[in-house]
């Protein structure tokens, strides 16, 4: 996967797609148990590639995401747990991706401007927006993509040679930027935060010089630490991709081995590994992990490359659900709540966009 896709449900939809497009024929898939319900925007197109994308989920139940409308235009959009909908676009907006939401109902996400500038974004509960710039941000501009309670936020820039850097942002709009050691500079290398914990430490990856990506984790004092998973490839494009980071420093990810072939992993906040494959499945990648330490990601079964969503408890057993309508096109679960509420997407056989909610 190119960590060159600046908005995260573009780098999911690139992902899965290679993903299915690699399955074999696999054991038959397991029993699907799953309380599923579709989320559509208001305003969400019904043509191919149109739709609703789930993003975050919060402890109460509000989702929060990205809708593209008859236009292609996209808009982010609240949804509350008793399923209300409020769209929103940041003022200058030609194109809003939301990324994540905190516990307040802070919403995140970036948004480009009509030089298609991009500008990270924080929309309080009340629908204030507040801009905001990494200093020395160039080419694609500034990326937002998770926040915490306090209400800090991690992200990316990039500099005139598309090089890509770490900042973290706090509540009060200090920002700091950070480079993973042996970052490589060139244009789609560099460092790549995603997940920020309650207490403030961020995982991601980096990218090298050799275009191989590597995990990390940076501590609230801003020690950096690299990791790679065992097993991990060391060729262009393999490596270890670090997705979500729990209060006690769990992180859970997926990393490509030598074949590339795909697998997930939780890395423990003492830098044990538990690698794992969905029963039965040929490909398992991990994208969210709660506080409970059960994760949740999307695997890949059979001859006509079904994916379906799991939930792998912190004590190790697998739920796995479908979307329904949605034939070997998803579900893609993109975070859980402490309470195990999955939201995400899926497409139906028309191609068209869907979000969902489901609680295993």
């Amino acid at each position: 996967m190119s960590n060159r896709y600046p908005f995260k449900e573009l780098r999911w939809t690139a992902f899965y797609l290679s993903l299915c497009s690699l399955a074999l024929a696999q054991s038959a898939e397991p029993p699907l148990t799953a309380t599923f319900t579709t989320i559509d925007a208001p305003g969400a197109g019904t043509a191919p590639g149109q739709g609703t994308y789930g993003i975050g989920i919060n402890i109460w139940g509000v989702i929060t995401g990205t809708y593209l409308d008859t236009g292609y235009v996209r808009h982010g959009f609240v949804r509350t747990h008793s399923g209300d909908f409020t769209a929103f676009d940041p003022p200058g907006s030609q194109f809003t991706s939301v990324t994540g939401i905190n516990s307040s109902g802070t919403v995140t996400g970036l948004y480009f401007d009509s030089l298609f500038l991009a500008h990270g974004f924080l929309r309080s509960p009340a629908g204030t927006f507040t801009s905001f710039d990494a200093p020395g941000a160039a080419s694609l501009g500034t990326l937002a993509y998770s926040i915490n309670a306090a209400g800090t936020v991690t992200g990316f820039y990039t500099d005139a040679n598309y090089g890509q850097h770490g900042y973290v942002r706090s509540f009060s709009g200090v920002l700091t930027a950070f480079d993973a050691p042996r970052a490589g500079t060139g244009p789609g290398q560099g460092t790549d935060p995603y997940s920020i914990n309650g207490a403030g430490a961020i995982t991601g990856w980096y990218t090298d010089q050799n275009n191989v990506q590597h995990g990390f984790v940076r501590s609230p004092s801003g020690a950096l630490t690299p990791f790679d998973a065992p097993g991990a490839g060391t060729g262009f494009g393999q490596g270890t991709y670090a997705y979500s980071i729990d209060n006690v420093g769990t992180i859970a990810g997926l990393y490509f081995d030598a074949s590339t072939t795909q697998h997930a992993f939780i890395r423990s906040s003492h830098g044990v590994f538990t690698t794992f494959e969905a029963p039965g499945a040929r490909y398992t990648q991990a994208t969210s992990i709660n506080a409970a330490g059960d994760v949740t990601g999307a695997c890949i079964f059979g001859s006509n490359a079904s994916v379906h969503g799991f939930v792998r408890t912190n004590s190790g057993v697998f739920t796995e659900f479908a979307a329904p309508g949605a034939g070997s096109n998803g579900p893609y679960p993109q975070s859980i709540n402490t309470a195990g509420t999955v939201t995400g997407w899926y497409q139906d056989a028309n191609s068209v966009l869907h979000g969902f909610v489901a609680t295993p």
